[in-house]
């Protein structure tokens, strides 16, 4: 099977969406797929075609317009590259992961090779909450012929983009269980930051983004030490100056600067080592499409503390792998870590179930045979609707195509 992968969202971005399709299209390729990522960057610096353990990688080079007319103009130089490509190398299906670029592009490019879509993006889930966002959505995410959801809301949701709900798969997110194994690095990560080994360490692992609640778990900070003075706090994440600042603030009116470090962004293939370091992991999010982060704690064996919102409830079972609380409530979430921190023989049974769980149901290897799944049904589908329309129509025979035919 001949795979296109359309993104403006890859590696070496990092992110849960970057890593994901890159995961996944690794997956994939170990499969028997021919991959290529198609993807749309304006970071110049990047080589144009590459291979990336077995995928090939065609990178777009997109241009910031400050007119919005020129950047519509600017997607649909785009799609014609993309439709020419097609043209050229013929893929039996197009897999595609963000709701503005890659859908425009399909729209305004290459139509009629069938569609995948996995909706992951907290940008749907706003754009859903508003009739002018939902009148957006519409435009931006072209028809297709299939959607993944890593979340049952996501799922749930998707039912908007009138998709039929048996075209519709949840299919979770995975995690590289090979990597995280909450084995190697941790004495490199708490020297670094000066923590010492037998000081608890919480790791929040989250963007700097209002969604992440993150103010809601720093403003409990200074009670957490004042029960356990030896903890120690990691935040790991960049994100918008304002919101760093809110947090920053929040944490020097508490007087706990010095219990706190501050990684900034850290890049995919270091972030084992710093859940290595935990004991705790922390997310305290608002609002959630799904959590590379919460599998990341799993497989590395860190028991987890989140919030019941979006995909982590099907992740973490209260009490199993981690313990789940109420979004926005910082009490909640205080206590909850409080509690981990005072009983570390249930930590590190939490934390050993986690790891159990993401190794037998959130292996790239599962996610991709799930979604390989997905794709043979669509090209069965199109293969009988294509059959239908030479039966009603014998002209048209000649210009349909088996999959591998023209885009």
């Amino acid at each position: 099977m001949k795979l296109a992968v359309l993104t403006a969202d890859y590696w070496p971005n990092i992110g849960g969406i970057a890593a994901h399709i890159g995961h996944l299209a690794r997956a994939l390729s170990r499969k028997g797929l021919e991959v290529t990522i198609y993807n749309f960057t304006d970071q110049s610096h990047l080589e144009r075609a590459e291979e990336d353990a077995g995928v090939r990688v065609f990178r777009f080079a997109q241009r910031h317009m400050a007119s919005r007319w020129r950047r519509w103009d600017e997607i649909y130089r785009l799609a014609r590259q993309v439709k020419h490509h097609f043209a050229a190398t013929r893929p039996d299906l197009v897999h595609f992961h963000t709701c503005n670029v890659d859908g425009l592009i399909l729209r305004w490019g290459p139509r009629n090779t069938p569609r995948v879509f996995t909706n992951h993006t907290a940008q749907y889930l706003d754009m859903w909450e508003k009739p002018v966002g939902r009148l957006k959505l519409r435009v931006l995410i072209p028809p297709c012929h299939a959607v993944i959801a890593p979340s049952r809301e996501l799922a749930q949701k998707s039912r908007f983009l009138r998709v039929p709900p048996a075209s519709i798969f949840y299919i979770p997110n995975g995690v590289d269980i090979e990597s995280y194994d909450g084995q190697h690095g941790r004495n490199e990560i708490r020297e670094r930051f000066g923590i010492k080994p037998e000081e608890p360490t919480i790791l929040c692992a989250r963007r700097f983004d209002p969604k992440n609640g993150l103010i809601y778990f720093s403003r409990e900070i200074c009670r957490i030490l004042r029960d356990y003075p030896s903890a120690q706090i990691l935040f790991v994440g960049d994100g918008p100056p304002h919101e760093k600042q809110r947090i920053f603030d929040c944490i020097r009116s508490a007087c706990v600067e010095s219990r706190v470090k501050f990684a900034g962004a850290v890049p995919n293939h270091e972030m084992p080592a710093y859940y290595a370091a935990a004991d705790v992991s922390v997310i305290p999010s608002l609002q959630e499409a799904t959590s590379l982060t919460c599998l990341e704690s799993m497989a590395s064996g860190v028991p987890v503390v989140a919030t019941t919102v979006g995909g982590l409830p099907e992740l973490i079972t209260h009490e199993k792998e981690g313990l789940l609380v109420p979004p926005a409530d910082s009490t909640a979430l205080a206590m909850a870590i409080l509690t981990l921190l005072g009983h570390p023989e249930w930590r590190r049974t939490l934390g050993e179930a986690g790891r159990r769980k993401a190794g037998a149901e959130y292996s790239w290897e599962q996610i991709a045979d799930r979604t390989i799944k997905v794709y043979e049904d669509v090209l069965r589908a199109a293969r009988m609707t294509h059959g239908a329309e030479s039966r009603n129509d014998p002209a048209k025979a000649s210009a349909i195509q088996s999959p591998g035919g023209a885009a």
